[in-house]
């Protein structure tokens, strides 16, 4: 069976969504923490509204994905905790009145480990990225910059010179 009507989707979509994601990632700090908490909120309506045996909590993580990689810890703890808690109130119209407590807060504990576990990882991985992408820089023999560090700077010099007018000289 040939797949290439996804590839072709794909590419289509590829472009478009890579522009917009480097649009985010250079936006403005209120822009950036604004969009995860909304992501967050719409989730949260879409969760309270659909009945509860609908799980919702694939749909958590794209904007714990955000608040993790691009905003403060304000903006994290607020996500994750919107997340776990409206997570564990439609969990509970699930859970039958006569189960034990145990169980209940097995339920609950279960919620809080996956949101908050997969907030520690991407927090990790956001780590492990910045220490790569900082060694990417410099070469690990000399210390000297590195020609894609080199080319970093140039064109940021390049956008510089050209947005206030000043010439440029390497």
């Amino acid at each position: 069976m040939s797949y290439t009507w996804v590839s072709q989707i794909m590419g289509t979509l590829y472009t478009p969504l890579k522009a917009l994601f480097h649009r985010y990632v250079n936006s403005r700090p209120l822009w950036r923490n604004f969009l995860p908490v909304s992501l967050t909120l719409l989730v949260v309506l879409g969760d309270l509204i659909t009945p509860a045996y609908i799980p919702f909590l694939g749909f958590y993580f794209f904007p714990i994905y955000l608040a993790v990689w691009f905003c403060n810890v304000e903006i994290i703890g607020l996500v994750v905790f919107f997340s776990v808690v409206v997570s564990m109130y439609t969990t509970s119209k699930n859970i039958p009145p006569s189960e034990p407590v145990f169980f209940i807060l097995l339920a609950y504990l279960s919620l809080l480990i996956v949101f908050v576990g997969f907030a520690a990882v991407i927090a990790r991985m956001k780590v492990a990225f910045s220490l790569l992408e900082s060694e990417n820089r410099r070469d690990g023999l000399t210390g000297a910059a590195s020609r894609r560090w080199f080319y970093v700077v140039a064109h940021a010099e390049k956008m510089r010179s050209t947005r206030f007018g000043d010439s440029m000289v390497l």
